[in-house]
C-alpha cells in the first residue's frame, strides 16, 4: 500500500511540475535579433519554460507617435516558442517615451513641494492624468492585436510594479481623483470630517 501511495505521489508530482512556469524578466530590446536565437537555446538549458517581456520597451514598440514597431517582439516570441519556451508579454506603460513627455510635460507627476518631475525614470508619469489613460490603452490594443492568436503567449501583465517606487501625485488631476473618492465614500463633509477627526482641525472646510 505504501508503495501505491509513494508511486501515485511521484506521479502526481511529475504531471503538476510539468505546468509550473519557470523563467525570468527578458529585454530583446537591449541586445538586438541575432542575439534572441542564442539565448533562446541557453534558457532552455537552463530549464526555462517561460519569458516575460515588453515592460520598458514603449520607445521601441512606438518610436513615434501612432507608429508601431512590433516585429522584433514578434521575432523573439517565435524564437522562444522554438525552443518550447512560452511569452508572457507586458504592457510597456510603466516607462513613457521622450516623444509623449515632449508633447505632454503637463503628464509628469508632481511632488509635494509643487515640482514637476523630470523625464528619465520608470513609474514617473501621473496614473490619472487623462492623456496617460489615452496613450496606454493605445498601445496595449496594438499589442492585444498583434499577439491576440499567438500559441506561444500564455498572458499579459498589466503594467510594472505599479504604484512602486514613489508613487504619489499631486496635480490636479490625482487631487480632483481623491476629492472625489471622499465624496463617494462619505457622501458628506461632516461625515468625512468626523470619520478622519478632521473636525477638530478643519471646522470651516465645507467643499470636497
Amino acid at each position: 500500500m505504501r508503495k501505491i501511495c509513494l508511486s501515485l505521489l511521484l506521479v502526481t508530482g511529475s504531471l503538476y511540475a510539468q505546468h509550473v512556469h519557470i523563467g525570468s524578466a527578458y529585454y530583446p530590446e537591449q541586445s538586438g535579433k541575432e542575439s534572441v536565437a542564442p539565448d533562446a537555446r541557453l534558457m532552455k538549458e537552463a530549464g526555462f519554460n517561460v519569458a516575460r517581456m515588453g515592460d520598458f520597451a514603449w520607445h521601441n514598440m512606438e518610436p513615434r507617435e501612432g507608429v508601431y514597431t512590433l516585429d522584433w517582439l514578434q521575432h523573439a516570441v517565435t524564437e522562444l516558442a522554438a525552443q518550447n519556451i512560452q511569452t508572457l508579454l507586458c504592457t510597456p506603460t510603466a516607462a513613457i517615451p521622450k516623444w509623449l513627455h515632449d508633447k505632454h510635460p503637463d503628464i509628469m507627476q508632481v511632488t509635494e513641494q509643487d515640482t514637476r518631475k523630470p523625464y528619465g525614470k520608470r513609474r514617473h508619469a501621473c496614473l490619472n492624468h487623462p492623456v496617460y489613460q489615452e496613450y496606454c490603452v493605445r498601445i496595449a490594443t496594438e499589442m492585444a492585436r498583434a499577439f491576440q492568436d499567438h500559441p506561444a503567449v500564455i498572458g499579459f501583465q498589466i503594467d510594472n510594479e505599479l504604484m512602486a517606487e514613489s508613487p504619489y501625485c499631486y496635480c490636479p488631476h490625482c487631487r480632483n481623483a481623491f476629492a472625489q473618492w471622499v465624496k463617494r465614500k462619505y457622501q458628506t463633509i461632516e461625515k468625512s470630517k468626523f470619520d478622519v477627526g478632521a473636525h477638530l482641525l478643519e471646522p470651516e472646510c465645507s467643499l470636497f
